[in-house]
């Protein structure tokens, strides 16, 4: 038995407590759904038209002028989107309603959250197969996002993204204001939408695509362009050869190489958001008991996952952890922490296909071995005299408190209260 194994109960303490403290706010918040528990700058709030009023870290917010909003009564999706890369002045609207904020790395985004890049920015988001790179002036949000379908609402501005691979039943469409395009074989692609709405060009830089405007259906091929001006059922539709690449395609391309370059790709299903972080942050290790298990570097010896970062609400999960660390978001999602020699490792787990997101809240490896045989990148919520932590409306929990807490535990006081249920991995 490796030194991981034999640390199993050790290894409960932070998560353990973690679920205990997630659950403790429950009856404070029950009434009303609190916004993420973050430090903000200067927020819009609606104006009588609709519009949103400026933030002073985003000089043209996009109007409020569709009517997404989130369905908690709804099943939650079963694939969720991160916020992977910010750079400039980046802005976040959840559930499409309410307050804009600074939009936060590692941030989960689902159906109805809005994305806006400000000028002279730029930010990337992923979610399973698809990764997507935002430009300047750019406004983006999820109409569909589940295991089979994933469907983005482009009102203005640029992105290039990349579908790695499309899967039996899997669909991938962009809706701009005046045309729907779907992707036909798997490459990268180039959509680009002026202010007014009327006017988008379709690059196909590889794989294939197809646009439809106002009842017409056309192909678009690598290395094509597809141009459509005009909207409300009158669209003119003209073709070219694809532009030569810009700023922003090559620094999608960039990402997107490194990606596919990832070593962490070895041990983790590639269709677990945020694989190709670890890369960079840790060391891969193998562990009799738990195989693959990866421990990152350049942490303190007290160091314990869950003490850097926050709790934000997300709909339709609840709370959920956004870790601050670069690598912060597949080891908080997905699989596993495990204690053992001195140190803390993340067993991502056995994978038999792609991992699904749910509403697992805290990871605990108490369960057995067996329970793993067959999963899915399977973790285990932590349920407390029968209340399971999933989708728990809880107060925030300040790191500080949490890792005191913590640190003085001892894993008899609360094994007692402990009992694993098997759930997806959380969002």
């Amino acid at each position: 038995m490796s030194d991981l194994a034999r640390s199993s109960k050790v290894g409960t303490v932070l998560t353990a407590v973690a679920a205990l403290l997630f659950l403790t706010g429950s009856s404070l918040h029950a009434q009303n759904q609190p916004q993420d528990q973050t430090q903000r700058a200067a927020q819009p709030e609606a104006a009588d038209q609709g519009q949103m009023q400026n933030d002073p870290n985003a000089t043209n917010l996009p109007a409020v002028d569709d009517n997404i909003s989130s369905d908690e009564s709804l099943n939650p999706p079963s694939r969720v989107a991160r916020i992977s890369l910010t750079d400039g002045s980046v802005s976040l609207q959840p559930g499409g309603i309410g307050d804009w904020g600074t939009a936060q790395r590692n941030r989960p985004v689902t159906i109805g959250d809005k994305i806006w890049v400000d000028k002279d920015s730029r930010a990337e988001l992923q979610a399973g197969q698809i990764a997507i790179h935002l430009g300047a002036m750019t406004a983006l949000s999820f109409l569909n996002l589940d295991q089979n379908v994933t469907q983005i609402r482009l009102p203005e501005g640029k992105i290039n993204f990349r579908v790695r691979e499309i899967r039996e039943g899997e669909n991938y469409e962009v809706d701009t204001p005046n045309l729907a395009f779907t992707v036909k074989e798997a490459g990268a692609f180039r959509i680009d939408v002026n202010e007014n709405g009327d006017f988008t060009s379709v690059t196909v830089i590889r794989g294939a695509g197809e646009i439809a405007a106002s009842g017409q259906v056309s192909p678009v091929k690598a290395g094509e362009r597809l141009e459509v001006t005009g909207a409300d059922g009158s669209v003119k539709v003209s073709s070219g050869p694809a532009a030569a690449s810009d700023p922003l395609d090559q620094w999608a391309q960039q990402r997107d190489l490194g990606e596919d370059r990832s070593a962490s790709s070895k041990y983790v299903n590639r269709d677990t958001v945020g694989y190709s972080d670890l890369d960079d942050y840790g060391t891969w290790k193998q562990d009799d008991t738990y195989g693959n298990v990866w421990v990152p570097n350049n942490v303190g010896p007290d160091w314990a996952p869950y003490s850097n970062g926050n709790w934000a609400y997300v709909a339709p999960w609840g709370w959920t952890w956004v870790g601050y660390e670069p690598w912060g978001f597949a080891p908080y999602h997905y699989g596993r922490w495990v204690y053992g020699g001195g140190y803390w490792g993340w067993a991502p787990g056995l994978f038999m296909g792609p991992p699904l997101s749910g509403g697992s809240a805290v990871a605990s490896d108490l369960a057995s071995d067996s329970a793993l045989a067959g999963s899915r990148s399977v973790g285990e919520s932590l349920s407390i005299r029968g209340i399971t932590a999933a989708g728990a409306t809880t107060a925030a929990l300040t790191s500080t408190t949490r890792t005191s807490i913590a640190s003085r535990a001892d894993p008899a006081d609360i094994a007692d209260f402990i009992m694993p249920t098997r759930t997806m991995c959380m969002p």
